[in-house]
């Protein structure tokens, strides 16, 4: 991503995902109960992380415990990458950018999807 923004620039995108994703029922139900500035911090470094940044404790067991109790479906997963492809286009990310965000997303779709 280079030098367009760094941090504060993740920071407006996740904000910007999570409003997206609280305003859809079948998605909001994954996060009951879920500290979203907590959530948000971490959604922020693994975006950091996906963006280039050197990554911090982003296993894949980790990730697994994290989310498997949330049941997550293959359609909820699909729907959060557009949702999360809509809050980068909105912040001007450039589209090489976006794909190479989305593909790492994209590659922890075994440890996160359980249904």
């Amino acid at each position: 991503m280079g030098n367009n923004g760094g941090v504060p620039v993740v920071t407006r995108i996740v904000r910007d995902f999570y409003k997206r994703v609280m305003r859809r029922p079948n998605l909001r139900r994954y996060f009951q109960a879920v500290p979203l500035e907590r959530l948000i911090h971490h959604q922020i470094r693994f975006v950091s992380m996906a963006m280039g940044k050197p990554p911090l404790n982003y296993s894949d067991a980790g990730l697994h415990v994290a989310h498997t109790s949330k049941g997550i479906t293959k359609a909820s997963f699909e729907l959060m990458i557009v949702l999360f492809i809509d809050a980068l286009t909105a912040e001007d990310i450039e589209p090489d950018d976006v794909e190479k965000i989305v593909s790492v997303l994209r590659a922890k779709q075994n440890v996160i999807v359980s249904k």
